[in-house]
C-alpha cells in the first residue's frame, strides 16, 4: 500500500497533518471506520485540536509498519514459483 501524502515540514517547521477524510482516502476506508477505531482506542495516534481530529503522518507510517503481518514465506525470503 502506498500513501500518496508524504510527511514533510510546512513553512513553520511542523509536520503535515492529515484530516480524517485525508487518511480515510489514503487507507481506502471510510471516515466512519476511523471514527470507530478512535472510539475503540485502535488505529494510528491522533490529535484533537479545537474539536477537529488530525493525524501526524509519521504516526500513521509507524502504525502501518506495526500492522504488517509476516508470513512464513516472507520470513524465509523464498517465493513460490
Amino acid at each position: 500500500m502506498t500513501i500518496t501524502v508524504t510527511a514533510r515540514p510546512s513553512s513553520d517547521g511542523l509536520e503535515t497533518m492529515l484530516t480524517t477524510c485525508d487518511l480515510a482516502d489514503a487507507l481506502s476506508v471510510s471516515p466512519r471506520t476511523l471514527d470507530n477505531w478512535r472510539s475503540a482506542s485502535r488505529g494510528p495516534a491522533y490529535f484533537r485540536i479545537e474539536g477537529t481530529v488530525r493525524y501526524r503522518m509519521s504516526d500513521v507510517v509507524a502504525w502501518l509498519e506495526g500492522q504488517q503481518v509476516q508470513t512464513l514465506e516472507s520470513l524465509s525470503g523464498r517465493r513460490r514459483p
